[in-house]
């Protein structure tokens, strides 16, 4: 009788974008959440390559991991927002938003990772508004879910320890939502709730 071999178990890592420690000249684009399903961050450089932006991560399980970033082409027919990601120095073999496709997975093949800290490099190659939305790094051979619907919302929300549902912060007199450049620039006038 052979024994019962049972596999190891697949180890998922998820980096957000915008969750990066440095984002170099790139920036956070957040007004498309809801289209897209997650803020982005974007190469905004005028013709002129922006900064790296650059992060760490905290790889738990040494082992070999399947590489995947969503990102965008927006102009498919000239494929203006072209970028690299390098992990831990190593530059992988693909030019991302350059596949003729809106908001898309790209497999960037696999990658050898020990176990520790992991440097993730986004360079961007135009300084024509490269899009990057996330870093999936997967031990399996799973395509991560496209598109902004509940099932992607549900997975990444997984994926980063997150609830199915908001958390109940209780009762506030005043809540302010998004304070940005036009909700947080100007002077506000004094509220007066008697």
């Amino acid at each position: 009788m052979t024994e019962k071999q049972t596999m190891p178990p697949d180890h998922h890592i998820l980096v957000e974008a915008e969750e990066f420690d440095d984002f170099g000249g790139w920036t956070l684009d957040s007004q498309f959440e809801v289209e897209m399903g997650s803020p982005y961050l974007l190469a905004h450089g005028l013709g002129v390559p922006v900064a790296d932006a650059t992060t760490t991560i905290d790889v738990e399980t040494a082992g070999t991991y399947r590489v995947w970033v969503r990102a965008k082409d927006w102009v498919p027919s000239h494929h203006p927002g072209r970028f690299t990601v390098s992990i831990n120095g190593e530059r992988l073999p693909v030019e991302f938003g350059a596949n003729g496709r809106d908001w898309s997975w790209e497999d960037a093949g696999r990658i050898d990772l020990a176990a520790g800290r992991a440097t993730i490099v986004l360079t961007d190659l135009t300084g024509f508004d490269g899009r990057c939305d996330a870093i999936y790094l997967t031990t399996s051979d799973a395509v991560p879910p496209n598109g902004a619907g509940a099932s992607a919302r549900s997975w990444r929300r997984r994926l980063r320890g997150l609830p199915e549902e908001p958390v109940d912060g209780g009762m506030f007199d005043v809540v302010v939502a998004g304070g940005g450049v036009t909700g947080a620039a100007g002077r506000s006038p004094r509220l007066d709730w008697g």
